[in-house]
């Protein structure tokens, strides 16, 4: 029983860590409501309200990264959180499915900063225009602060990963006892 309990193991971690990496590198799906920005992500997701939008613009330099805290960084996409130069206290918030190549949406709200680009510059383009045409910005003494991210989902993610792939780990231990 061991013996086989020890190959299946390994085989299921290696599935897991695959499927990790393929759920961590899909493209987020981006939602422009005039109550704000909404972004869907397996692990990064945000809400974005026009509240909290301090300003909008379109940018061709890309954030410079100082380290990632919490993301995920490929080779073309980069997403999760990073901190960046002149970015403040708390970390930028990236969804970049090019990171090496412009336009960049930056968003800054009253908690972080948010960089946004899609594939192709025209996607982009076509992104920051129905941002800036669909959601109801408010005046200045209008904003509020809310914390509209969290990095607690992709923790919970990882921490499940890990506890799962130990009980894998020892299940041969386990049947070794019987």
């Amino acid at each position: 029983m061991s013996v086989i309990a020890i190959p299946l193991s390994v085989i299921l971690i290696i599935v897991m860590v695959v499927l990790l990496v393929i759920y961590s590198g899909r493209k987020p799906k981006i939602f422009v409501e005039k109550e704000g920005i909404f972004i869907k992500d397996f692990m990064y997701s945000s809400k974005i309200f026009a509240e909290t939008i301090k300003s909008v613009s379109l940018c061709d330099e890309k954030p410079k990264v100082m380290f990632r805290s919490n993301g995920y960084g490929g080779l073309k996409t980069w997403k999760g959180f990073f901190r960046i130069k002149n970015g403040g206290k708390s970390d930028a918030l990236l969804y970049l499915e090019n990171y090496r190549k412009g336009p960049f949406i930056k968003i800054e709200t009253t908690k972080r900063l948010y960089f946004i680009n899609l594939a192709d510059e025209e996607r982009t383009r076509q992104l920051y225009d129905e941002i800036m045409s669909t959601v109801k910005f408010v005046d200045e003494k209008d904003l509020i602060v809310i914390d509209d991210a969290s990095p607690f989902k992709s923790i919970l993610i990882i921490v499940a990963f890990i506890v799962i792939v130990t009980i894998v780990s020892l299940l041969p231990l386990f049947s070794m006892k019987n």
